[in-house]
């Protein structure tokens, strides 16, 4: 893939990512999705053993993989392989005599179903040998992941920061303090991050922690890549962390700073923008009222007039129980980025939550303006449209859990 198509995915993932909404609360924010880690199969596990690749053996319809058990890390009670029983797998893998396989089984004495191996130097085996078990308070076993984030070895580095990656939120901040704020600051400056697709993925993660840790020099740091606008061949996956990150020390002045830039400046493109979005969610979800939270519906509000941004903003909106909108969403119904069926459909759904936060019965002195009008585009829309009534059904889908 060249790197102007990756750059063109890229893009299109975050605003696909940005239209449902973050991974669930119990996952790291930034973070992106990951299989899972070493330690999480190895408790799964079985059997694990670490195994030295031998041969293949193939023939017209069928191939195998022989390996010899060097180490026996876990096994039941009732089976009783050594090191240097042969192991048979039925598939091809081809490698050097001596190289070292991590393989996963599971099964009793009759029947084993092994993984996929994993190749694995002695020193990745030792990372593993060390780990604390998923069994162990999280807090205690990020410290310990977290020395090997940028490990040279591709295996131990990725499988740490995947650790973090299937974390919850409050587990990551509890370690925060642990990490260096100068490597942090390294990691993130990192010369064409660009060309290394795991330097990009990581970009948001750290710019979040760093945000977590940091100091008035970290939020200098930040601001000079948050708010400057990208370059035409710059692809930057990982933002919405450092924005976040940005936002966590310096608040309120901050948050100004960041919507001046970001969504009344009409020229940036929609990636900074959904990427802006993505972190006033993540201050909402986690934030402690570091930005009161008013000023946060005031950033998203502005939202609403980027055509790019309205009906995912209006979605968050509601959640956050803005109901102050909801005259400008009537009076845009059926006009310009809300012509289409589906943008219509949200602008009805959010008027029948609307209306629903004063009882029907109530006297007419106590129903709000907004109430008042949304009540009014029902009535509009049961004449004019009636059809999306019948399917409509007052829940809008949830931008974050």
């Amino acid at each position: 893939m060249t790197l102007r198509r990756f750059r063109r995915t890229a893009v299109w993932l975050c605003l696909v990512l940005a239209s449902v909404g973050p991974r669930p609360a119990m996952a790291c924010p930034f973070c992106p999705p990951s299989s899972p880690t070493l330690a999480e199969q190895r408790a799964s596990a079985d059997f694990v053993f670490l195994c030295q690749w031998v041969k293949t053996t193939a023939t017209d319809d069928a191939g195998a993989t022989h390996f010899s058990v060097m180490q026996v890390v876990k096994q039941p009670d009732k089976t009783a392989w050594k090191k240097g029983d042969p192991l048979v797998l039925n598939f091809l893998l081809m490698s050097q005599p001596g190289n070292l396989f991590l393989i996963f089984g599971r099964g009793g004495d009759e029947f084993q179903d092994w993984d996929l191996p994993i190749e694995i130097t002695e020193i990745a085996f030792e990372y593993l040998r060390q780990a604390p078990p998923p069994t162990e308070p999280a807090s205690e076993r990020l410290k310990y992941y977290a020395r090997f984030l940028e490990y040279p070895d591709a295996l131990i580095a990725g499988d740490a920061f995947a650790e973090f990656g299937r974390a919850k939120y409050q587990d990551v901040a509890s370690v925060a303090g642990t990490f260096s704020r100068e490597k942090l600051r390294t990691w993130l400056a990192r010369d064409n991050p660009e060309k290394d697709a795991t330097a990009i993925l990581r970009r948001g993660f750290y710019g979040l922690v760093l945000g977590l840790c940091g100091n008035a020099d970290d939020a200098k740091f930040l601001e000079k890549v948050v708010l400057r606008p990208p370059r035409s061949d710059e692809m930057r996956l990982g933002i919405d962390g450092m924005m976040a990150g940005y936002l966590m020390l310096t608040g309120p002045e901050g948050l100004k700073s960041m919507s001046q830039a970001k969504v009344a400046n009409r020229e940036m493109p929609s990636s900074e923008t959904y990427a802006f979005l993505g972190a006033l969610r993540f201050l909402w979800d986690y934030g402690d009222e570091k930005i009161p939270r008013d000023d946060l519906r005031a950033a998203m509000r502005g939202m609403l007039d980027r055509d790019e941004l309205a009906e995912v903003a209006a979605v968050d909106l509601a959640r956050w129980e803005d109901w102050s909108v909801m005259p400008q969403l009537a009076a845009a119904y059926g006009k310009g980025a809300w012509q289409d069926e589906k943008a219509r459909r949200t602008i009805i759904q959010f008027a029948q939550v609307c209306s629903r936060q004063i009882a029907a019965d109530a006297p007419a002195d106590m129903v709000t303006e907004p109430v008042r009008v949304a009540r009014a585009l029902l009535k509009r829309v049961e004449v004019e449209e009636p059809e999306l009534l019948k399917t409509n059904r007052g829940v809008l889908p949830r931008s974050a859990d």
